[in-house]
């Protein structure tokens, strides 16, 4: 990073109000190096530090026996490269604009934690695939001394691994994304052995399997995914009576019309048919047993440090970007139908300190936009005037319990999150357009009712009325000090 650009960095640095300040009696680490892990589509109810039951995540419950867990972390939308960007700079997504249909990068001089930690001497690396879907936009992207892109996009932490070992002299930033739990589900046939034994006649769930399928689709519907040049400079490949995912894929993504993770994704879920119970059991099981291959690779990654001693410092963090739906609500995973219910949007949140403490569970509703400010005020750094979150340093010390709000905004519909209940706006951003339309409001109970299935609005009309006034409030005002205006 030039030295004007650090300086400028440290410069929108206010440590007014003692925001990044971390007096003694809070969980510090000063100097620490920061592991920041996104594992993409993990909703919080598929481990068992959460209450699942199926054994899907023995190195993370084992991690969160020696953290901080956070049993009420909601992310703002349930997308990975808007939810990203929030994760770095603190904004809410309608404030810092990126998202689908809105901005491809951040407004220029965005502070973000990794901005921050360069400008205080941290290598930074980003460890993922480095593409907007990420989140790696620009504005964001300048923050990193390097990019470690994975050779396999599904599973491949070496590179990561690798980087670690090479800068462990330093304190380091990286943040490791990892599609692992993300559609379409291709677990390694050892975990999907443990979870489906006996999988659906004619299914493919391998990864081999599923790009054979993908390979077919792709062929059968060349003219419409390709153009015609397209096929006529590669006669090979498509009258192939056994086309390859390989070939077909750079194809695809060349093109400009459709990118080959669709045909994948699609490839994937054409194969069942959802209003069948065993073919919803099979979908569940199959993700079960991808959470099950990027719970590995954490442990992996886990004993690597303990064995070069960099757990003695290093603050390792652990979230996702969103969620995934099953079925609830009518709707299958995180995306689709502006879902904004907590199986959506519901996330993991872990911090691990070096020695093992604080240990604590900790209700009450946090947010992607906490995770940042959490980490620089552990570090014992300012967090940028720009941040929208707060340090949650003083639940993890068990100061009173979290009477703040989660909110989250997707495709028309919105939610807030509140000490007791959790609310669901239907047709939200009609209400500016049409002032005679109000939204649908839905009201749960949330220690009740964690799926947000008994719809009390009706019941308790005065408690809805007063979500929905916090929720209009918190999404009054849509532009940033540092964004440049609204999205």
């Amino acid at each position: 990073m030039p030295r004007r650009a650090a300086l400028a960095v440290l410069a929108a640095l206010t440590p007014s109000a003692g925001r990044g300040v971390t007096p003694r009696s809070l969980p510090a680490c000063r100097g620490c190096s920061v592991l920041l892990v996104s594992i993409d589509t993990l909703r919080a109810d598929e481990l068992g530090l959460y209450g699942y039951p199926r054994p899907t995540s023995p190195n993370l419950d084992a991690l969160a026996k020696t953290g901080v867990v956070f049993l009420d972390a909601y992310s703002h939308v349930p997308d990975t490269r808007p939810s990203n960007v929030s994760l770095f700079t603190s904004q809410y997504p309608w404030v810092h604009g990126v998202q689908r249909g809105g901005r491809r990068g951040l407004a220029p001089n965005t502070p973000t934690l990794a901005s921050v930690l360069r400008a205080h001497g941290y290598l930074t690396a980003w460890a993922g695939t480095p593409d907007e879907h990420t989140g790696y936009v620009p504005g964001l992207s300048a923050a990193f001394n390097a990019v470690v892109a994975p050779r396999d996009w599904k599973r491949d932490w070496n590179g990561a691994l690798d980087w670690i070992d090479q800068n462990r002299a330093r304190p380091f930033f990286l943040f490791l994304h990892t599609w692992s739990a993300q559609s379409p589900y291709m677990p390694s046939r050892a975990a999907a052995r443990r979870f489906l034994p006996r999988p659906p006649p004619g299914v493919a769930y391998s990864r081999s399997a599923v790009e054979r399928r993908a390979a077919r689709l792709a062929v059968a519907q060349a003219r419409r995914l390709l153009p015609l040049r397209s096929i006529l400079l590669h006669p090979g490949i498509f009258l192939s009576a056994t086309p390859r995912w390989d070939e077909i894929a750079p194809l695809l993504d060349d093109s400009g019309r459709v990118e080959s993770w669709k045909v994948l994704d699609h490839a994937f879920w054409s194969q069942f048919d959802l209003r069948r119970p065993r073919d919803r059991a099979a979908v569940r099981a199959i993700y079960d047993a991808s959470v099950f291959d990027a719970d590995r690779d954490i442990g992996r990654l886990l004993r690597r440090l303990r064995r070069d001693g960099l757990t003695r410092r290093t603050l390792i963090v652990i979230c996702s970007d969103h969620g995934e739906a099953f079925g609830e609500h009518g709707t299958w995973r995180h995306g689709h139908g502006g879902n904004v219910y907590s199986q959506a949007l519901h996330i993991p949140l872990i911090f691990a300190f070096p020695g093992g403490r604080p240990r604590r569970r900790v209700p009450g509703a946090v947010q992607t936009i906490d995770v940042s400010p959490t980490i620089l005020a552990a570090l014992g750094l300012a967090a940028p005037a720009s941040f929208q979150g707060r340090s949650l340093l003083p639940l993890m010390a068990g100061r009173g319990s979290s009477r703040e709000w989660a909110f989250s905004r997707w495709r028309g519909n919105a939610a807030a999150r509140g000490p007791r209940y959790d609310c669901v706006f239907k047709n939200y951003d009609a209400r500016p357009g049409y002032p005679s339309t109000r939204p649908s409001v839905e009201l749960y109970q949330r220690a009740e009712d964690p799926g947000e299935r008994d719809d009390l609005a009706a019941r308790k009309s005065a408690d809805a009325a007063a979500c929905e006034a916090r929720a209009e409030a918190a999404f009054a005002n849509e532009s940033a000090p540092s964004a440049g205006g609204r999205k």
